[in-house]
């Protein structure tokens, strides 16, 4: 039992050492050479050649990675536990090595996508923590699970038994990240928040965020003065269609405001004095909404909740 948890524990510590120390390790070099592997503003990005990193921000990636020593902790153990039953009963090893990667490859991307939402996390450190999962549990995770003889007095019979009562366990561990096939009808989504300030000088654009076409829209509109202050951007990761809202704000609202989410498009929220403007007015929407509610205790802070059939829904916090 000791020589058991002695390998359990050495296990699990490998198991979050390789998936999340390497993602930091990802994070460091991506801030490193001039890749932003995080932030909602100005969002991840290339921004030219840095060479180098602060202390500051080195540290910023270890208190982040601290939130997933125990999550972590828990799948490691669970994938010990996992391969080391089944090297119980003499498995073969491949089939172990297969299991083992891609259990363990899915494992590591789920941790990574829910920790990185405290971030906002760009999606290539998320797919490398699922690279390092898979090689963890192909090649790391069996040869850290030792063989026994345990399985040599067992029956075809028992060890059926053994095995079918495994795959049902781990059914039911599996099963809580199983959202439906309802999620594919949810898709990537950003939404955006501009604040318009007019003036009698000619329009002029603060932070970067704003593409030209939304330029040309909102111009057409009849916004050709003033300053388009681009306040924060949220993200959600979806399937492949994507969709991007821009909500443009001159004043604060007093009261919940409800705006449709785009289908697969982009859409400039336009707010005017007496509601909003849709812009392209006939751009394809959903039932889903964008949900805007005024602050409780400061009236400077807007949330904002967007629906999601998947995961429930995202939403965060912005100053207007």
């Amino acid at each position: 039992m000791k020589r058991f948890l002695i390998e359990l524990a050495k296990t699990t510590g490998t198991y979050v050492l390789v998936v999340v120390g390497g993602t930091v390790i990802l994070l460091i070099i991506s801030s490193f050479i001039g890749y932003l592997p995080y932030s909602d503003r100005p969002g991840p990005g290339w921004h030219g050649w840095r060479g180098n990193i602060s202390v500051r921000e080195i540290l910023f990636f270890l208190s982040w990675a601290a939130l997933g020593v125990i999550p972590g902790s828990i799948y490691g153990s669970l994938l010990f536990l996992s391969i080391q039953l089944l090297r119980w009963i003499q498995t073969p090893l491949l089939f172990i090595r297969a299991l083992g990667a891609i259990s363990s490859g899915f494992l590591s991307f789920y941790l990574i996508l829910g920790l990185g939402w405290y971030i906002a996390i760009a999606a290539f450190p998320v797919y490398g923590a699922g690279v390092l999962g898979l090689l963890f549990g192909g090649w790391l995770l069996p040869r850290q699970v030792a063989r026994t003889d345990i399985g040599s007095a067992l029956g075809t019979k028992q060890r059926l038994t053994i095995f079918v009562l495994w795959c049902l366990s781990s059914t039911l561990v599996v099963s809580p990240f199983y959202t439906g096939p309802s999620c594919d009808r949810d898709q990537s989504l950003e939404v955006m928040f501009v604040q318009w300030r007019p003036g009698s000088d000619s329009l002029s654009v603060i932070k970067k965020g704003l593409t030209s076409e939304d330029l040309a829209h909102l111009k057409a509109s009849g916004i050709t003065t003033g300053e388009l202050i681009v306040n924060s951007t949220f993200r959600y990761l979806g399937p492949d269609q994507r969709a991007r809202s821009v909500i443009v704000m001159q004043r604060r609202i007093d009261s919940p405001v409800e705006l449709p989410q785009p289908n697969g498009t982009n859409v400039i929220y336009l707010q005017e004095a007496d509601g909003w403007m849709k812009i392209p007015s006939d751009a394809p929407t959903l039932r889903k909404t964008i949900r805007l509610t005024p602050g409780k205790h400061n009236p400077r802070v807007l949330q904002f909740e967007a629906e999601q059939e998947c995961g429930g829904p995202t939403g965060g916090a912005t100053r207007v």
